[in-house]
């Protein structure tokens, strides 16, 4: 499954204050991502990768920690610094279980600086 978001608002209506940075993410000085995992039944497991610009993760949990996906990303050298949140789907709204993580791209690393 993929989430798709767009930007309805645009510079000029984050500019005029119709929307902060943060929720006009096309204009905003960081980046925002959400992963997720996600199952029909309360029986996940198994890990996964992220990947940016041909470079990807270690292997990680399927319940890996926020503050481990925030490790394992900023060794990935065009990463740089980002802080993640997770939070967990325990049946929610759509009947699925598993995992929610927010990632914050605050600075890009390596030859993106």
């Amino acid at each position: 499954n993929y989430k798709i978001e767009w930007d309805t608002v645009g510079h000029e209506g984050a500019a005029n204050g119709a929307a902060t940075y943060n929720e006009s993410m096309l204009y905003s000085t960081t980046s925002v991502q959400t992963v997720e995992t996600s199952s029909d039944t309360a029986s996940l497991y198994g890990t996964f990768r992220l990947a940016m610009n041909d470079l990807v993760t270690e292997p990680l949990a399927y319940d890996v920690s926020a503050d481990d996906m925030r490790i394992a990303l900023e060794a990935v050298p065009s990463v740089g610094s980002v802080s993640v949140t997770r939070s967990e789907k325990s049946a929610a709204a759509d009947g699925s279980y598993g995992f929610v993580w927010t990632v914050t791209f605050n600075t890009l690393g390596g030859e993106y600086d």
